[in-house]
């Protein structure tokens, strides 16, 4: 996982409330559907990148690309106990996650930089869609 907080749960995030996007107004100044995604995005941008991670890894498992073996590597130090191997030690396994997990966030980055240009396109698009489409989502937080 990316280690990320999510201000949501999973359950809440799907269960979103959806409106279709702000009412159309004739007033002057910064227009509503822009003070949307300005307030949505950056509150869901954790959902939105864990997403866009498991996706991401899916791809790497169809072709056992780097991704998907640095991801098996986190999973197994994160169920061992910690001085399970004693080479390592609890201190020694406990650096070795925390280099695996920089190393997952590295090859993450690196996915994305190789990506399609037309699926990094519709990735933006899928995002700033839900945010226009979800009711404001900040609300409770003020």
């Amino acid at each position: 996982s990316l280690g990320l907080v999510l201000p949501l749960t999973w359950t809440e995030f799907l269960g979103l409330e959806v409106d279709g996007g702000p009412k159309r107004t004739s007033r002057r100044g910064t227009s509503p559907w822009i003070l949307r995604l300005q307030k949505n995005v950056p509150w869901l941008v954790p959902h939105y990148l864990t997403a866009l991670f498991f996706l991401t890894l899916l791809h790497a498992f169809s072709h056992f690309g780097l991704l998907a073996w640095v991801a098996a590597a986190q999973t197994a130090l994160q169920l061992l106990p910690p001085g399970q191997v004693p080479q390592l030690g609890a201190r020694g396994q406990a650096m070795a996650l925390q280099v695996v997990h920089l190393l997952l966030c590295a090859f993450f980055v690196r996915s994305l930089w190789l990506m399609h240009l037309f699926v990094k396109m519709f990735v933006v698009l899928m995002v700033g869609g839900h945010a226009y489409v979800i009711a404001d989502v900040g609300d409770s937080s003020e």
